[in-house]
């Protein structure tokens, strides 16, 4: 008697606490659109006159990457070796002393 009583009851508040069918239907949804002013392209059409490059980079059988300052403010960027970890491609630091003195090794 108390299992057909505690399913009954179960049962009852199943069909209580049911979503009402339909429910997406019957209430307005408004559009929203986000929108932001900081999104920005970090594309460098040219590199620096330092590298003394003669072929365009495309041609180049090894990776450079040219980061502006920009990118580094962005990211905030706090020393040099911080900066060098996050945007060169396989480098890792492996020791640092008060932001002074660091390792980097390029793997």
């Amino acid at each position: 008697m108390n299992k057909a009583l505690i399913c009954a009851s179960l049962l009852g508040s199943v069909l209580f606490f049911a979503q009402e069918e339909n429910s997406l239907k019957s209430k307005n949804i408004d559009e929203v659109v986000i929108s932001g002013i900081y999104y920005q392209r970090y594309k460098q059409n040219e590199v620096s006159g330092s590298l003394r490059l003669l072929p365009p980079n495309i041609e180049l059988p090894q990776n450079v990457q040219s980061k502006s300052s920009h990118i580094l403010a962005d990211q905030t960027t706090l020393n040099m070796s911080e900066s060098i970890v996050r945007n060169v491609s396989g480098t890792r630091r492996i020791g640092h002393r008060d932001n002074v003195y660091s390792n980097v090794i390029l793997e």
